[in-house]
């Protein structure tokens, strides 16, 4: 008797895939799982079964899941045609495209043997969520018939068969509903795909420190390394400090490679040649030729030049053709800028062009204080301030800082999203450049998950609420307001 045990977050799904195995009559023995914590607490039981699992389940799983399995243990399928290179990233094997409960057990069980790479994968093409349809327009359902055949059931339908076709209409409902979802994520991943303009975030802070580089870093390879990413959502860091930026230390690129002093160099060319800044134009072959790539995480990085001369004469309308064409022509899907401690052009650029500005602080009076001081500032000049959300880090108990991170949030009138604890092995991680979100159950990945989360999910800007003054009275009560 075949036996699997089938990761997939969505809970009905795989309760359809069990109803139509006992349906069927089918000889297998399907454990589900929708939860990652279950994986691991079932994680050793695994020995000879084949693990199948669906692409938005990857990140649920934990790190290295299949590396105590052989490949023909192991085989996925897609929800979105982009799914399969998450897989072909992990050398898994890739069913394609399942958009049924009956598509999925007729790929597993209508295939010979009972090794994964037996299991031909099918192409988004050749499944087209039709039901039932394996390789080569091959229809498993008459497969299905002939098991139903062989059950003896002819005439006059008994009451078990009558049930069984009810219970067999009600999936065939859910099923469409499912071909339906699906079909409509594919029509939104189109439209996005047709209207690719990168989601811009700029990290920045007014003090050093404080961990600014390390949030925008850390936020950037959590994106490429989620179920939002993994070659469906591309990401891209750019060192905005670039007198004196420090990316490329921290995530250990070549410090002799690319950055953004060949990229100015190169729109220099073009302008001098009688191009005007609107219209210097780059495809997304030849931007890349200016980034560089980190495969362990898939990560895209414009880094700052590594001599502060060369920084001195790059220009504001330089950088704005470089941001200009990131966003529209790079054909990545977020942006992330980590800029300068201070509110020069590139910072008031990177801030003005972002869809949101992460403001890092910690449980520092000063700290707070030139954040305070920031965006005063900022409302001074008009700047659109709803796009600010506040970033806590490096955070300790209040005893040992005088300062709760309650208190804190109490003197700002702006969005939270992220709270990360103080924890040394960042900043072993750091110098290492090894990501610390390599690790699924460290804090700082769960807090840029929540970033990554909120990034998704919120449709609007939130209006700021008059700040609350008690923190910035009780701290410099006889100094006069800030």
């Amino acid at each position: 008797m075949k036996r699997y045990v089938i990761c997939d977050k969505r809970a009905d799904f795989l309760h359809d895939v069990k109803m139509r195995a006992l349906l069927d009559e089918c000889e297998c023995l399907i454990t589900e799982i929708s939860d990652g914590a279950k994986y691991r607490d079932l994680e050793e039981t695994f020995s000879g079964q084949i693990v199948v699992i669906c692409e938005n389940m990857l990140d649920e799983l934990p790190e290295g899941f299949e590396h105590g399995l052989s490949t023909s243990q192991v085989i996925g399928y897609c929800l979105t045609r982009e799914g399969q290179g998450q897989f072909a990233a992990r050398k898994i094997a890739c069913l394609g495209l399942i958009s049924s409960s009956s598509q999925i057990l007729s790929m597993l069980l209508g295939m010979p043997g009972e090794r994964a790479d037996h299991l031909p994968p099918v192409s988004p093409q050749e499944s087209g969520g039709d039901k039932g349809a394996g390789p080569a327009g091959e229809d498993f359902s008459s497969w299905r018939q002939s098991i139903y055949r062989s059950t003896g059931q002819s005439g006059q339908p008994s009451e078990e068969s009558r049930e069984k076709d009810r219970v067999s209409s009600i999936l065939e409902l859910r099923e469409s509903r499912v071909r339906q979802e699906t079909d409509l994520l594919l029509k939104k991943e189109q439209e996005r795909t047709l209207e690719k303009k990168a989601v811009t975030v700029t990290v920045t802070s007014t003090k050093g420190g404080v961990g600014k580089t390390t949030v925008a870093t850390q936020l950037a390879c959590c994106m490429a390394l989620t179920s939002h990413g993994r070659g469906r959502f591309q990401t891209c860091i750019v060192d905005f400090d670039v007198g004196f930026g420090d990316v490329c230390t921290a995530l250990d690129y070549n410090m002799r490679g690319k950055t953004i002093e060949a990229w100015v160099q190169d729109i220099r060319k073009r302008l001098s040649g009688g191009e005007t800044g609107d219209s210097v134009s780059y495809t997304e072959k030849e931007i890349q030729d200016f980034l560089q790539k980190k495969e362990d995480t898939g990560l895209y990085a414009l880094l700052a030049p590594q001599s502060h001369t060369a920084s001195l004469d790059i220009t504001s309308e330089e950088l704005q053709i470089i941001m200009r064409n990131l966003r529209e022509n790079a054909g990545m899907d977020y942006i992330i800028y980590d800029t300068g401690n201070d509110l020069k052009d590139t910072t008031l650029l990177a801030l003005e062009q972002a869809e949101y500005a992460l403001l890092v602080v910690t449980q520092d009076i000063s700290c707070a204080h030139c954040l305070d001081m920031l965006i005063r500032t900022l409302e001074s000049i008009k700047f659109d301030c709803s796009k600010i959300r506040l970033v806590i880090n490096d955070i300790m108990s209040a005893k040992a800082t005088g300062i709760s991170v309650a208190e804190l949030e109490e003197s700002f009138s702006y969005p939270c999203w992220a709270k990360i604890k103080h924890d040394p092995s960042i900043i072993r991680c750091n110098n290492f450049g090894k990501p610390v979100v390599f690790s699924a159950s460290h804090d700082m990945t769960k807090q840029m998950r929540n970033v990554i989360r909120y990034l998704n999910e919120t449709g609007e800007k939130l209006q700021a609420e008059e700040p609350r003054k008690g923190l910035w009275k009780r701290m410099f009560s006889g100094k006069g307001e800030m």
